[in-house]
């Protein structure tokens, strides 16, 4: 977990479903809520679960895909917006001082410069 301007962005690494349950059973939820998660293992639906996603709810889920590899994007969908490499190229995200959250990809719809995640309302 990585905690900036009162945001947060979860790193999922290589976790599995049954670590990522141990890790809800010993943190308060309201820790766990994320604004952004890295999801875990590529985004395999095989270590991902809605009621792990319900616990973290992220407003924006990166996923580090390679092109011909399916992920679990419509569980992830329905959790606020879902970045891929597959489709996107390099993703970057950046937390403002002020607690925006911003991103930027390599290809496609935001190549453009930097957008503000939409559900990222600053925190007081």
């Amino acid at each position: 977990m990585i905690e900036y301007a009162e945001r947060k962005i979860l790193l999922g690494g290589d976790a599995t479903k049954k670590s990522l349950e141990d890790i809800i059973e010993c943190y308060d939820e309201d820790y766990l809520k994320s604004d952004v998660l890295f999801a875990p293992n590529h985004g395999s639906p095989n270590h991902i679960s809605k009621e792990i996603l319900d616990v973290i709810n992220p407003d924006l889920t990166v996923v580090s895909v390679a092109e011909g590899v399916d992920y679990a994007k419509e569980l992830y969908s329905g959790y606020g917006r879902v970045l891929s490499t597959k489709y996107y190229g390099n993703i970057w995200v950046k937390i403002k001082d002020t607690g925006k959250i911003i991103f930027s990809t390599q290809f496609q719809n935001y190549s453009e410069g930097w957008y503000r995640l939409k559900n990222s309302i600053q925190r007081l």
